[in-house]
C-alpha cells in the first residue's frame, strides 16, 4: 500500500475540536495515511491541556459550562485515540508489506517521526520472525534451528509457551544475540538536513531535537528513522 502526496510536511495550524473533527474524517475516509503537521503530538499536548485547564476553571456555578468543557475533553481524547487507531493498522499495513515484499514502492514520506519508529520497529520484527519460521521450514529445519537469535526469541516466549519451546537458552546464544544487535546498530556520523523535533526512539528513549546543518552521530537504528524522512545525510 503505497502512500500518495507530495514532499512538504502539512502546515502546522491551530488544533481545534473542529480540526480534530476533521483530521478524524479524513483518516477514515481513505485507505492511505494523511499528512500530519510535524508537530501533530505536540500539538494535541497543548491542546488537551488548555481544555483540561477550561474544565477546571469553569465556574462551579454555571454547571453548562462546565459539562460542555468536560465533555468536549472526552469526546476530543476519542477522537484522538481512534484517529491514532486507524493510523496504526495503515503502519502495520505498511511493515507488511515491506516485510514480504522488501518493495521500494512503499512510500513512508506521511509518516511522523513517532511512527517511523513503530514502522521501522515492525519490518525488523517480522523480518525476523519470517526468516525464523517459514524460511527455515523451507530448508525442512525446525523454526529458528541454528538461529543465532533463537536465544532471545526463546526468551520472549517463555511466559506462554515454555512447554513448547523445552529448550535451555546457553549464554552463548544470548552473546550471539547481543553481538548481532550491537552490530546493527553501529554509530556513523551523519549531516542534519533540517530541524528534526525531539522524539522517541526504538529504543523509547527521547532523540533530539538536531538543529539543521550539525554534524551528530547517530546509532543506525535512530539514523534509519531519520534517512527514511530526509533528515540527515551520511558523511562519508
Amino acid at each position: 500500500m503505497a502512500v500518495a502526496g507530495d514532499d512538504n510536511r502539512a502546515p502546522s495550524e491551530q488544533l481545534t475540536f473542529e480540526r480534530l473533527f476533521d483530521l478524524l474524517r479524513i483518516e477514515k475516509g481513505q485507505q492511505s495515511l494523511q499528512r500530519l503537521p510535524e508537530n501533530y503530538f505536540v500539538d494535541l499536548i497543548t491542546y488537551l491541556s488548555a481544555k483540561a485547564e477550561q474544565a477546571r476553571h469553569a465556574p462551579k456555578s454555571d454547571l453548562g459550562s462546565l459539562d460542555i468543557a468536560v465533555q468536549q475533553l472526552r469526546n476530543a481524547r476519542k477522537m484522538i485515540n481512534e484517529i491514532y487507531d486507524r493510523r496504526e493498522k495503515k503502519i502495520i499495513s505498511l511493515a507488511l508489506t515491506k516485510s514480504r515484499t522488501e518493495s521500494h514502492i512503499v512510500d513512508t514520506s506521511h509518516l511522523l517521526l513517532e511512527e517511523m519508529s513503530l514502522y521501522s520497529s515492525m519490518v525488523n520484527l517480522l523480518r525476523e520472525y519470517r526468516g525464523g519460521i517459514i524460511e527455515q521450514v523451507f530448508q525442512m529445519k525446525r523454526p529458528f534451528e541454528n538461529d543465532e537469535n533463537a536465544g532471545v526469541i526463546k526468551q520472549s516466549f517463555r511466559g506462554n509457551a515454555s512447554a513448547a519451546m523445552n529448550s535451555s537458552i546457553s549464554a552463548d546464544e544470548v552473546k550471539a544475540a547481543n553481538k548481532k544487535s550491537k552490530a546493527k546498530n553501529t554509530v556513523a556520523t551523519y549531516k542534519i538536513l533540517e530541524d528534526v523535533p525531539e522524539f522517541m526512539g526504538p529504543d523509547m528513549i527521547m532523540k533530539g531535537p538536531f538543529t539543521k546543518d550539525d554534524d551528530v552521530e547517530l546509532p543506525g537504528d535512530v539514523a534509519k528513522i531519520l534517512l527514511g524522512n530526509g533528515h540527515i545525510a551520511k558523511i562519508e
